[in-house]
């Protein structure tokens, strides 16, 4: 089925409407923000930080840590006087995509980890698979790949190749180690979430 537009014309968008697409349109504009957040928030250990509080919480009041809490327990404790205003910066972002939890305790804002977390755990807390090392594959390339659409839409190719001297993906592979570690997790991890999700609908 084709997409069917809404029967209001352009001169009758009232200013609610226009609000709201207006809304719409900037969150659009800045929509590539997220999955960029979140990558940095994952391969710094905000989410296993988070997560691992949250397990550790057996009341659930003291899984909230604040931003300068979260940077104190990361696996590497920046050095950056700024990095707690620029987790929180980045948490709150999270937070509107209900990633993380937010509250304000006196004055100040506090996150913790939603369910949802422990599917991008980098260190792998429950002992099943992970989608985080995927998520960062696929921005690691896909941005490479992405920028040479048009050009593959107009003249042909792989998109692949045409951004990385004609080689296809299992090819540069072989000349990116890093790239290649990180394929090969990514394929283990989804593996292991398959296996634990067929185990749960056995349980």
């Amino acid at each position: 089925m084709g997409y069917v537009s809404d029967p209001k014309s352009m001169n009758e968008i009232n200013g609610d409407d226009e609000t709201e697409l207006g809304l719409r349109a900037v969150r659009l504009a800045n929509y590539i923000t997220f999955p960029m957040v979140f990558k940095a928030a994952i391969e710094l250990g905000v989410i296993d930080t988070l997560y691992a509080a949250a397990r550790a919480d057996v009341n659930g009041s003291s899984s909230f840590l604040k931003p300068s809490e979260i940077a104190t327990r990361l696996p590497t404790t920046p050095s950056n006087p700024e990095a707690p205003a620029l987790l929180d910066r980045m948490l709150r972002l999270l937070a509107s995509y209900s990633m993380v939890k937010c509250q304000i305790l006196d004055g100040e804002r506090v996150y913790k980890a939603e369910p949802i977390c422990k599917y991008f755990l980098r260190y792998n807390i429950e002992e099943m698979g992970t989608l985080a090392s995927q998520f960062i594959l696929e921005l690691d390339s896909i941005f490479v790949i992405l920028a040479q659409l048009k050009d593959v839409v107009l003249e042909g190719g792989d998109a692949f190749a045409r951004a990385n001297g004609g080689l296809k993906l299992f090819d540069y592979m072989g000349t990116d180690e890093r790239l290649s570690k990180l394929f090969n997790r990514t394929g283990f991890s989804v593996t292991e979430i398959s296996r634990s999700v067929q185990r749960l609908r056995r349980s």
